[in-house]
């Protein structure tokens, strides 16, 4: 009993010095959640590479686990995603200096094409 008397004065003192100002922290294996976000338990099926990817990063030291670092990177997509929708393309297509450099490739493109 002394020893789990022991682990758990080590986490206490880990969790005090943790920032719990993001939704999911790392104190030792576990992660502390942000008690304002809940959280939902689902079946997801992954490519087998995907998995090992963030179980390889999981086991790296200090890491937190693989299910955090999904929805951490889950979490970002969501919040960098502006329009709403989940189209990749539509921060190009509103994107001038992409449509300014596309529209120059194809004068470029026609006028070799014209030559030959």
């Amino acid at each position: 009993m002394k020893k789990a008397v022991g682990k758990n004065r080590k986490l206490k003192e880990k969790v005090k010095e943790v920032d719990f100002t993001t939704p999911d922290v790392v104190v030792g294996k576990y992660a502390q959640r942000d008690p304002a976000i809940p959280k939902t338990r689902i079946t997801l099926y992954l490519d087998n590479d995907v998995l090992a990817y963030f179980k390889r990063r999981a086991a790296q030291r200090h890491a937190a686990p693989y299910q955090t670092q999904v929805n951490n990177e889950l979490r970002a997509v969501m919040e960098r995603d502006t329009t709403g929708r989940a189209s990749p393309y539509e921060a190009l297509v509103n994107d001038e200096a992409f449509i300014t450099a596309v529209a120059a490739k194809l004068a470029t493109r026609s006028k070799e094409q014209a030559r030959k």
